[in-house]
């Protein structure tokens, strides 16, 4: 009879019976391993689009002095000087903040058209607003011109200007500004009513522009002055102070039912309706075929026409 040599118990393959259980949870979990695996491979060499977001102009934050690839930040600067003994200056620049490549995107372009500003300054007491000059990247809400700017009067008369409505355009409109700003320019020449100040006297002021946007949040920014320093939140600021001193000054001429100024020559015809008049200038027949010109030293007077030509005998 022939017998046969059992098989060795160190070579049997044997299982446990955690391994008999385990074997086809392992061939089940296989799959889901390596598409994970594949998973963390793309992720490292695609671009990552969807995590990327577009800046944006926030209203409930602070400002950043230096602002970052994702972040548009607001700032509001006022400063004033004395010129002279009739006139004081307000310089005012109002923009956003960005890195300079922000600005080149359709997405931050249309983010900041959906930003309505409102600009209000009060000015102090004895100055009276006689001129406006605005420039810079505004428009108003339907890309055009800045709208309009109105001088009212809140305590005293003109001492008010409102700028209602404009945007900020992420164009470098009158290309003179900063790669990394857009802003609007306002400089404000007013009049020192002179009996108002018998001393020198220290006054302040402050700007306003509220920011909103549709449906959204809005907020109101001061205007703070860039000589003092800046706590890094376009939510706060300094007013801007000056000193005006108008002791050493020849005082005006006491008010008379008589015209405030008299011609040699010639004489003066008062426009119906008042605010206009017309100087009629006699000259002799020498000046025959020569041009005339007159000009004004004194801001907010326009002469239209500022210059003529004398006909034939003068």
């Amino acid at each position: 009879m022939t017998m046969s040599a059992p098989f060795p118990l160190a070579q049997r393959p044997t299982a446990t019976v955690m391994e008999t259980i385990m074997k086809p949870l392992s061939k089940a979990l296989r799959p889901a391993r390596w598409l994970v695996a594949a998973g963390l491979v793309l992720a490292a060499i695609m671009p990552q689009q969807g995590l990327a977001q577009t800046p944006e102009l926030r209203l409930e934050t602070g400002r950043e002095l230096h602002p970052d690839h994702g972040s548009i930040t607001p700032f509001f600067e006022k400063t004033g000087v004395q010129k002279n003994c009739d006139y004081v200056v307000y310089k005012l620049r109002f923009g956003v903040r960005g890195h300079p490549e922000t600005f080149l995107t359709e997405a931050v372009a249309a983010n900041l058209a959906s930003v309505r500003f409102d600009l209000r300054d009060q000015l102090p007491a004895g100055l009276q607003i006689v001129d406006v000059a605005i420039g810079g990247d505004g428009t108003d809400a339907g890309g055009g011109a800045m709208p309009a700017h109105a001088v009212g009067s809140t305590v005293d008369p003109n001492d008010t200007l409102t700028i209602p409505d404009f945007r900020i355009s992420a164009s470098d409109l009158d290309g003179a500004g900063s790669p990394n700003e857009r802003s609007v320019s306002i400089r404000i020449t007013a009049k020192i009513d002179q009996p108002a100040f018998p001393a020198a006297t220290m006054v302040e002021n402050q700007a306003f522009v509220k920011a909103a946007r549709a449906g959204g949040p809005s907020i109101e920014i001061p205007s703070h002055d860039p000589l003092l320093p800046d706590d890094g939140d376009y939510r706060t600021g300094d007013p801007t102070e000056i000193v005006i001193d108008v002791t050493g000054c020849e005082p005006p001429p006491p008010p008379s039912d008589e015209a405030c100024f008299k011609v040699e020559t010639g004489d003066v015809d008062c426009v119906p309706g008042g605010g206009a008049f017309i100087y009629n200038m006699t000259v002799g027949a020498d000046l025959a075929g020569k041009w005339v010109q007159l000009r004004t030293t004194t801001p907010g007077i326009v002469i239209d026409p500022p210059a003529q030509l004398v006909p034939p005998g003068g």
